[in-house]
C-alpha cells in the first residue's frame, strides 16, 4: 500500500495573520515542489478561497490532491480543523457559519488584509468581517454540523497554550468522538506518543503554513489505498490501528 505526504493545514491570503504570498496558486506550486501528495487550505472560519484551488486542481492532474476546508474557532475559542472532500460542501458550511460570526470589522493595519482571489490569483475581494474571532457555536455543535455534512473534525494543535481544545477546557470530551487530534509542528511529540490519555487517538502533525517557506516543514505519512477523502477518512477513524506517522524537516533534514 503507497504512503502520502499530507498537510491539511495551510492558511491563504483569506486568513489575516498569513502573508500577503499565500495564494492558492502558490501554496499548490510550493506543495509540488515539497513532495506533498495531499493538501487542504484551511483558513480562519471560511472556505472560499479553495475555490481557486478546486480550479487549479482540476487544470493539474498532477499536482497533489485537495481537500477543503477551514479552522474555525468556537464559542469556547477552540480552533477545529473541518475538512471536506469537495469545496461545495465546504462552502455550505462555510454559509452556515458566517452569520454566526462575531460582528467585529477587520482592520487591515492591525490584523492584516483578508483577500479572496481566482486562480489566477486575481483579487475578487476584500473580507469585511474579523475572521480571527469566535463563530457562535459551541465544539459539539460544530462537530454535529461537520458530520452531517460528511466532513472531518480535528482539533487544532491541542499542544499549544490558546485556541486549543485543552488549553481551553483542560481536557478533550470523551462524549464528542473525536478519533485523531493535531500537534503543532513545534511539539514534543514523545511526550504524547506516550502518554497513556493519548492512547486511543492517532495523532497527526501539519505544517500550520502563514509562510511558502513553512509548507513542507511539517507533514504527517499514511498508508492508503490511494489519495481519496474517504480513504483518509476511513483511516482517521481506525484508533487503534495507528496509521499515522509524524514527520519534521528541520534544516532540511528529515526527521
Amino acid at each position: 500500500m503507497p504512503t502520502f505526504k499530507i498537510d491539511l493545514h495551510i492558511h491563504s491570503v483569506l486568513s489575516p495573520c498569513s502573508d500577503l504570498m499565500m495564494s492558492p496558486s502558490r501554496i499548490l506550486d510550493r506543495a509540488s515542489e515539497v513532495g506533498l501528495d495531499i493538501i487542504a487550505i484551511s483558513d480562519h472560519n471560511m472556505a472560499e478561497n479553495g475555490k481557486a484551488l478546486a480550479e487549479l486542481k482540476l487544470r493539474n492532474f498532477s499536482a497533489p490532491e485537495c481537500f477543503f476546508g477551514m479552522e474555525l474557532q468556537t464559542e469556547e475559542e477552540v480552533h477545529l480543523l473541518c475538512l471536506f472532500e469537495a469545496i461545495d460542501t465546504a462552502m455550505i458550511m462555510q454559509e452556515e457559519i458566517y452569520p454566526l460570526l462575531i460582528s467585529q470589522p477587520n482592520n487591515p493595519d492591525l490584523f492584516g488584509y483578508q483577500i479572496v482571489v481566482d486562480e489566477f490569483d486575481e483579487i475578487i475581494r476584500h473580507e469585511e468581517k474579523l475572521l480571527i474571532s469566535s463563530v457562535m457555536l459551541r465544539i459539539n455543535d460544530v462537530f454535529k454540523k461537520v458530520t452531517d455534512l460528511e466532513g472531518i473534525v480535528i482539533p487544532s494543535h491541542i499542544d499549544r497554550e490558546s485556541f486549543s481544545i485543552i488549553s481551553q477546557l483542560g481536557f478533550i470530551p470523551a462524549d464528542i468522538p473525536f478519533p485523531t487530534v493535531e500537534l503543532s509542528r513545534n511539539a514534543d511529540i514523545n511526550s504524547f506518543i506516550n502518554d497513556p490519555s493519548f492512547s486511543n487517538l492517532n495523532l497527526v502533525t501539519f505544517s500550520d503554513s502563514h509562510r511558502i517557506e513553512e509548507i513542507g516543514t511539517a507533514w504527517t505519512e499514511i498508508e492508503l489505498e490511494d489519495r481519496s477523502f474517504a480513504c483518509f477518512k476511513e483511516a482517521i477513524s481506525m484508533k487503534s490501528a495507528k496509521p499515522f506517522k509524524i514527520r519534521r524537516s528541520v534544516n532540511g533534514y528529515t526527521n
